[in-house]
């Protein structure tokens, strides 16, 4: 799975397909992250080519609590589709620039 939204980066290079590449979960600390990497295209992707670039997304409180086993179950969601999900829906924090992924589509 992947989103699909054409994304220009620092370099100038539009990233197309972008995938999420991590999960990671601190629950002693009660927060996590998903990473998201940007390709040039799937054909590059799974040519093994490098990402051009790679996103940070934060996992804190409520959002922390829906990525674990229970509410992910209770969801019928594995961890890597409801991180997709979470990117789509991600609210960025008063400042800071808008989510380009709201209007991704998916690839599966």
């Amino acid at each position: 799975m992947a989103l699909l939204v054409d994304i220009e980066g620092e370099t100038g290079a539009v990233a197309k397909y972008h995938r999420v590449i991590e999960c990671n979960m601190n629950y002693f600390a009660g927060v996590g992250s998903i990473a998201l990497a940007g390709y040039l295209t799937k054909a590059a992707r799974n040519a093994g080519k490098r990402p051009l670039d790679a996103r940070q997304f934060p996992l804190q409180g409520q959002n922390f609590d829906a990525f674990q086993d229970a509410a992910l179950q209770a969801a019928g969601m594995t961890p890597v589709r409801a991180a997709y999900l979470f990117i789509k829906n991600y609210v960025p924090a008063e400042g800071q620039p808008p989510n380009p992924f709201t209007t991704a589509t998916d690839d599966l």
